[in-house]
């Protein structure tokens, strides 16, 4: 989309490999935002079990420092997260909502650019394959 002129537009990666499709695609000079995924902690026996997508918690500001950051046509504006399982009750959303917040503030430090939070999903969440949307 930025080789057709598209400026607005922020990819996001769902692992760490990507990055390096979207450094060989980008032309010298040619500023990319980039939003990474992280890894949703959900419970495996969920029947949409998705923790394979994102770049885990703990690897989200290594990966910046070590990749990322010293790549000029590179800035990371934005973290996201989903949980396709649904949010089971308060508590559990809460404790969720922090533990991501709480990067969000750590990589915000060392990271000027980053502005968005993206909470993926949405009301009603499927948690079944029978589950039948109103």
């Amino acid at each position: 989309m930025l080789h057709d002129g598209f400026k607005n537009i922020i990819p996001v990666l769902d692992n760490k490999e990507e990055f390096n499709v979207c450094d060989n695609e980008i032309e010298l000079d040619t500023p990319c935002n980039l939003g990474i995924r992280i890894t949703a902690e959900e419970q495996p026996d969920s029947q949409f079990y998705t923790s394979r997508l994102g770049v885990r918690m703990e690897d989200v500001i290594d990966f910046y420092n070590n990749k990322v950051s010293a790549n000029p046509n590179f800035r990371v504006k934005l973290l996201h997260f989903f949980i396709n399982s649904g949010i089971s009750d308060t508590p559990y959303y809460w404790n969720e909502l922090e533990k991501y917040v709480t990067l969000y503030c750590k990589f915000k430090k060392i990271n000027p650019d980053l502005d968005m939070l993206d909470i993926g999903g949405g009301m009603p969440f499927k948690d079944s394959l029978f589950f039948v949307f109103d």
